[in-house]
């Protein structure tokens, strides 16, 4: 488990990494589909990390930082308690979209 979470802003060259992980996690809503993450990226703080083998996709609203349910790995219970372990830097809460 990677002990110090850093997210990036996604880029055009995650699109392999994100499309890969879906095979394994079909999005089931629009907004959770690349195209829509890319184009919006800037305007809803859309970022991007790699914990524990998953694709987690956040974005701001409000100053904090909420999450995309983990997606294309086979741990999510691990990689939710890595998120709840640095709360500290999301305002102290997890918060998650589209469960």
């Amino acid at each position: 488990m990677d002990k110090d979470i850093q997210f990036r802003k996604l880029t055009i060259e995650d699109r392999g990494l994100v499309l890969k992980a879906q095979e394994k996690d079909i999005p089931t809503i629009c907004g959770h589909n690349f195209v829509n993450m890319f184009i919006w990226r800037e305007v809803n703080g859309i970022e991007i990390s790699e914990i524990n083998q998953s694709v987690v996709i956040s974005c701001l609203e409000n100053n904090c930082r909420y999450f995309y349910f983990p997606i294309g790995g086979n741990d999510n219970k691990a990689v939710i308690n890595a998120l709840f372990l640095e709360k500290h830097k999301f305002c102290n809460k997890v918060n998650f979209l589209g469960i």
